[in-house]
């Protein structure tokens, strides 16, 4: 017997991730070994990655992402690219361990690679890989240096091609890439002088972060005596420095924190936060800030055009702020036309309780019994449809039904559209989906509670209340113990106000925005799979539903409890007045069904 075949018997026996590595290795190099332990080792390894039990599965893709971690293509002495795509089943690691994904790869589709995956999620994927203690201790030996995981620059993905696949485009870390975007990584080696501000990336250590950048900033220029930065010395940067710097703050913020992130001065974030960029500047900031810009433009740095960066407040009883949150979100833009754009948001797949509880002040019976949903992902609107966007859109040829162009009490383009029917929400997602080729459609009310709360449980997504400074409500009485606000008795412009973590701004308040949904007086036997839900399921035509339909979020017009999370409401879907003043809606649209 061969010392292969014992050292891959050893390994079967005594199986992790280093022992199985090796044996892999011996195998592939085509030492002999016995038919039937390579028969066992394949079972295990290739086989495997199909597994139907778990352990099986994990293990062979976590050799399998190790093999590939420790063979690297060495473009120099720093940096070290994937000339493959990440596969499904090593993904599936991280997104069962980071996204708490509850759908799996198809059959047969393991070692193919994964594509589809969004920005934000391969930026994941890299941080993931940056934590995760079992693969990195399995790097090899060699490796003496420090260095993190991240995706590659453009040029990278295009100077070193993949191997196989060539078809496929990954993204990079600026966010750049084709329709069908997979992963590739990166290992780059941290030079000594980087070390700390990666080490307070890494604990998320954004204000000490934003010091050290500066230091480094001034060592670089030869100025470390002066102390702070000004436009001149912004200019003697190297392009080296700065996309080192630029790539070390977009993995580890996962793109919130990059200098392409803002383009103009009225895109700083608040003071709350304070991304490296906002450096201590001498002289008038926005020069500053202009100079920092032209000199990323200049080292021809690109970023990504479809993520967006945000704060989200979280406030207490009394409507006092007691946390700011750096979100971002993916997005892309729809073309209506004469200037007018529909921003549609990504809103990630997920689980949640649906309803309120029964302790939750003015809660209702129409709110219960609480359930767990599951959403699939989807794209929804960023505002309720304004004014502007309604006639573009009613413009379009008819689908079912005559469309009034300026159906609104209150005017102006970038307010929102309201004294809207159910049917004319309809008639508008149809045309609209006529004109794009793509599925419009109302939000299910699942769906429509799922993204208004963006992953929170109080009665509303900025905390234990609202206040007039975070909607457009009746602020004339309280929910909790915040101080009365200020009832503007009429619609304002959308996004006026904070979003949430998803990025979807006006979700209280407002106007009432229409569902896809027949109203059912409580939950008991509803649905849990986020879909809409019809009596009758048999016909699909939705101008020929009848009844009621619910309304979400409230509006300007209702009182703070009328603006939960949960509260519900209904309307007959042919009205469009008096009660439909405040009442609006806003479009999702339709995207793959899968674990990205």
């Amino acid at each position: 017997m061969s010392d292969t075949t014992e050292l891959i018997e050893f390994a079967l026996e005594h199986p992790n991730i280093s022992s199985l590595c090796l044996a892999y290795d011996c195998w592939k190099e085509g030492k002999y070994t016995e038919p039937k332990t390579q028969t066992a080792l394949e079972e295990i390894l290739e086989s495997g990655l199909e597994s139907s039990e778990p352990d099986i599965a994990k293990m062979a893709a976590q050799v399998k992402l190790s093999r590939r971690l420790n063979n690297l293509y060495d473009i120099d002495d720093n940096v070290a690219i994937d000339c493959n795509y990440i596969t499904y089943a090593e993904y599936q690691l991280f997104a069962d361990e980071q996204l708490n994904s509850q759908t799996h790869f198809a059959a047969g589709d393991a070692q193919k690679p994964i594509i589809n995956v969004t920005y934000l999620n391969a930026l994941k994927f890299c941080a993931w890989l940056n934590d995760n203690t079992i693969l990195l201790a399995n790097i090899k030996d060699n490796i003496q240096n420090v260095f993190y995981y991240r995706l590659p620059t453009p040029s990278e993905a295009t100077n070193i091609s993949a191997k196989e696949h060539k078809q496929l485009t990954c993204w990079t870390i600026k966010g750049s890439s084709q329709q069908e975007n997979a992963i590739r990584v990166v290992r780059a080696k941290i030079p000594a002088e980087y070390e700390k501000l990666a080490n307070y990336l890494a604990t998320a250590e954004w204000e000490k972060a934003s010091k050290e950048t500066a230091e480094i900033i001034l060592k670089a220029a030869n100025q470390e005596s002066e102390g702070e930065i000004d436009t001149f010395l912004i200019k003697q940067i190297s392009c080296s420095c700065v996309s080192r710097i630029d790539n070390l703050w977009t993995q580890y913020s996962i793109g919130n924190y990059s200098w392409g992130v803002y383009q103009n001065i009225e895109n700083f974030p608040n003071s709350h936060h304070l991304p490296f960029y906002c450096l201590s500047v001498s002289g008038n900031i926005k020069e500053a800030f202009d100079a920092l810009v032209a000199k990323y433009i200049d080292c021809g740095i690109e970023h990504n055009k479809n993520a967006i960066s945000f704060d989200v407040v979280t406030v207490n009883r009394q409507g006092e702020e007691i946390q700011w949150q750096r979100c971002q979100a993916e997005y892309f833009t729809e073309d209506l036309g004469n200037n007018i754009n529909l921003d549609m948001v990504a809103i990630p797949g997920g689980s949640f309780t649906m309803g309120a509880p029964k302790n939750e002040r003015y809660s209702s019976d129409r709110e219960s019994p609480q359930h767990q949903v599951t959403v699939q992902s989807f794209l929804m609107g960023k505002y309720p449809v304004t004014q502007a966007q309604w006639k573009a859109v009613a413009a379009l040829p008819k689908v079912n039904r005559d469309l009034k162009l300026e159906p609104s009490k209150f005017k102006g383009d970038d307010l929102p559209v309201e004294q809207v029917s159910w049917y004319d929400a309809v008639e508008f997602c149809d045309r609209l989906s006529q004109h794009t080729g793509k599925q419009y459609r109302l939000p299910s009310e699942a769906e429509w509670e799922y993204a208004c709360r963006a992953g929170t449980t109080t009665p509303f997504h900025f905390g234990e209340t609202i206040s007039s400074e975070l909607a457009n409500y009746n602020a004339s009485e309280t929910y909790a113990d915040e101080p009365k606000g200020k009832y503007r008795n009429r619609t304002t412009t959308v996004g006026k106000f904070l979003p949430n973590a998803f990025g979807l701004y006006d979700m209280h308040g407002l106007v009432w925005e229409w569902c896809l949904d027949d109203w059912h007086d409580n939950y008991k036997d509803a649905l849990t799979d986020g879909s809409a839900w019809f009596d009758d399921n048999d016909n699909d035509n939705l101008s020929q539903k009848k009844g009621a339909a619910v309304l979400r979020g409230g509006s300007w017009i209702n009182l703070p409890e009328s603006c939960r999370s949960a509260s519900r409401n209904s309307y007959v879907r042919a009205e469009r007045v008096n009660f439909n003043y405040g009442s609006g809606f806003r479009v999702v649209c339709v995207v793959g069904r899968s674990l990205k």
